[in-house]
């Protein structure tokens, strides 16, 4: 996996030698980025590289490796908001074992980190350990639990206010009735979504440096 990180360029040593850097690349980015699941990970291997490879290999050699060698990369991008002038604060729903979970990202231009957890408050936040430190300008939704921290600036997200707009004209035109909650991924297990925040926010940092 290309990209600048800490300074460097990052060519994560991960790879299973028999398939090499292309195709475990491609195979991490296709189901931890694109959402392409095993099985058809599995065909399209086969029809586009005439390459077999088994589900396994797939998760043990390369998404569950790569998770583990992203590790020292994770920890660098997680610092960089910290003394930021301005972050970007959000969260949204996700499921972990059928159950309703949160996955908290702080970005900036340069940077993305995700982080999933049960709680969506104070207690999810502090846990993560950037918010409760950052005296930059905070940018967010107005979410309530946002305001506890009064280190930084605080500054409403536009985006968040016009689909928060959109629903409220929605909801009146469904007569009041409550929509669903946005859920944007669902796991088996919590290492899965470990593996996809970690995996994810780091390419999502690799597309931004470039």
């Amino acid at each position: 996996m290309r990209g600048g990180v800490g300074g460097a360029e990052l060519l994560a040593p991960f790879y299973p030698i028999q398939y090499g850097v292309n195709i475990t690349t491609t195979a991490v980015y296709l189901n931890q980025y694109q959402f392409i699941l095993y099985k058809q990970m599995q065909e399209l291997f086969v029809e586009f590289f005439s390459q077999s490879i088994s589900q396994e290999t797939l998760v043990n050699s390369m998404v569950n490796r790569a998770h583990e060698e992203f590790k020292s990369a994770e920890s660098y991008i997680k610092n960089q908001p910290i003394n930021a002038s301005v972050a970007h604060f959000d969260e949204t729903g996700l499921y972990v074992q059928k159950h309703c979970w949160w996955l908290h990202l702080t970005s900036n231009d340069s940077y993305t980190y995700y982080y999933p957890h049960p709680k969506r408050g104070q207690v999810a936040i502090d846990a993560i350990g950037i918010l409760p430190v950052f005296k930059g300008t905070s940018t967010h939704d107005c979410w309530d639990a946002y305001f506890m921290y009064e280190d930084c600036t605080h500054a409403i997200c536009n985006v968040h206010n016009l689909c928060e707009g959109r629903t409220m004209i929605e909801l009146h035109d469904q007569n009041g009735v409550k929509g669903k909650q946005k859920v944007s991924c669902t796991f088996c297990t919590e290492e899965e979504a470990s593996h996809f925040s970690r995996i994810r926010g780091i390419i999502s940092t690799i597309k931004k440096t470039g």
